[in-house]
């Protein structure tokens, strides 16, 4: 989750396909659910600067 949040990707990264994917596995944890919710709100955000939400 977080590697995609960090460093250089290409401009056309999909950031909005990285907000669902897998998310059925870190939901299954209190613990990795409140981690995913913190590192997606980075990528949602990511996703909303190069238009791929």
């Amino acid at each position: 989750m977080l590697q995609h949040t960090q460093g250089m990707n290409p401009p056309d990264f999909d950031y909005g396909f990285n907000l669902n994917y897998g998310k059925r596995y870190t939901d299954n944890t209190p613990l990795t659910a409140q981690i995913r919710a913190l590192i997606d709100i980075d990528t949602a955000r990511q996703a909303k600067d190069n238009s791929t939400l």
